[in-house]
């Protein structure tokens, strides 16, 4: 009988053990390249769409894998984030990285002309 005990601990634990690692791991959703030149702006907009506030990191990343772009914020409901590089980076998607539900963020790229007007957009959730 004490075995039996012990053993159902065990399994508890590790059980529990399990459901902690996953609850840490980290969610990401990404776009799919956009091309950034001189002549347009690049941006990368996160909204959240979900009822609690969630943390992100935003990044626009090169085709090399380098992040050109970031910040970190904490978005409340309907609460968005935006980047834009500095520099034209040619090729880059953007990336948002947090603790949320992918049904609850949505992420764009956006590729706007130097007036203003948008000329492309890519989605990624």
């Amino acid at each position: 009988m004490l075995a039996k005990k012990r053993l159902l601990s065990l399994a508890l634990g590790l059980g529990l053990a399990s459901v902690a690692v996953i609850a840490r791991a980290d969610t990401q959703i990404s776009t799919s390249s956009l091309p950034i030149s001189s002549s347009v702006i690049g941006m990368c907009v996160a909204t959240n769409v979900g009822s609690k506030t969630v943390s992100v990191r935003l990044d626009l990343v090169d085709a090399g894998g380098t992040a050109v772009a970031s910040d970190e914020a904490q978005l409340p409901p309907n609460g968005i984030a935006a980047i834009s590089p500095s520099e034209s980076p040619g090729l880059a998607y953007c990336r948002v990285t947090g603790k949320f539900q992918k049904a609850n963020l949505r992420l764009v790229g956006w590729i706007l002309q130097l007036n203003g007007t948008p000329q492309t957009a890519v989605q990624g959730y």
